[in-house]
């Protein structure tokens, strides 16, 4: 990595809660090329908390404050959905490259519009899909390339689980005004994520989302059908109203087939 890196990233997180404690947090500190310096939330006491368990010198609770820092070259967005574009545009006018929390956005026109920011303000933009990074996912799609199991034919990911408790410390979540769509936006995108990975652009994809529970006012039980441009085409399946968790990716090819899990 040294060769790849000129200096050390200096990196600011707006939104320091829990998904910054045990997975990004820590990383930005321990990756090298890489130093966490600036946090960022609203919240004074939580605030000063963090930065004192994670030993970041600077912290604020006004974005603006992080921002105006110009020794930060990257801001991680680690806030609720519905204000993703809200601070990838206020950072991408800063000129800081952007690491935005998934799901994307709360909408395809929120996400185009981020997109076209980052790409007029010269700065890099990615989404906190790391499953990608993973070294048993980038085997899979090596796996896939080589035709192991042949031409890839299709796929049915099914993912189910038992209806959540409540969580106190992410309420959020169940709100679709601020998390999108509850469980199916913030585990389903990974899951979708994954088939992106290992089978490219989609060339079509229709579904249907219903509240049978009725437990939140979110979407609770999802279909749909996907086509990729290369031709594999399958179902897609969550359920996040069942009796019991099941986590499958089957893909099917020519010569064979495959199953795992992607959570």
């Amino acid at each position: 990595m040294s060769n790849l890196i000129k200096k050390p990233l200096n990196v600011g997180i707006i939104g320091c809660g829990d998904v910054t404690e045990v997975k990004s947090g820590p990383a930005f500190q321990k990756l090298p090329g890489s130093n966490l310096t600036y946090v960022m939330r609203r919240n004074e006491k939580k605030l000063k908390d963090y930065a004192k368990r994670h030993r970041v010198e600077k912290y604020s609770t006004n974005y603006e404050d992080l921002l105006e820092d110009e020794s930060i070259d990257l801001v991680y967005i680690a806030t609720p959905p519905n204000v993703h574009k809200f601070y990838t545009e206020q950072a991408a006018k800063a000129k800081k490259h952007v690491y935005v929390e998934k799901p994307m956005a709360m909408t395809v026109k929120e996400c185009e519009e981020m997109v076209e920011i980052c790409k007029k303000e010269g700065v890099k933009l990615f989404v906190a899909y790391y499953r990608r990074g993973q070294e048993k996912f980038e085997s899979i799609r090596a796996s896939i390339e080589s035709e192991e199991i042949g031409e890839i034919r299709s796929f049915q990911m099914l993912y189910t689980s038992e209806i959540p408790e409540f969580d106190p410390n992410r309420p959020w979540v169940y709100d679709k005004e601020i998390s999108g769509g509850g469980k199916l936006y913030d585990v389903g995108s990974h899951m979708i994520d994954m088939l992106l990975f290992l089978f490219g652009d989609v060339a079509y994809a229709k579904g249907i989302s219903s509240n049978q529970s009725h437990t939140f006012d979110v979407s609770d039980v999802t279909s749909g059908i996907m086509t990729f441009k290369n031709g594999v085409q399958g179902t897609v399946q969550m359920n996040f109203n069942a009796m019991e968790d099941k986590d499958e990716l089957l893909i099917i090819g020519s010569r064979g087939s495959m199953k795992f899990s992607v959570m």
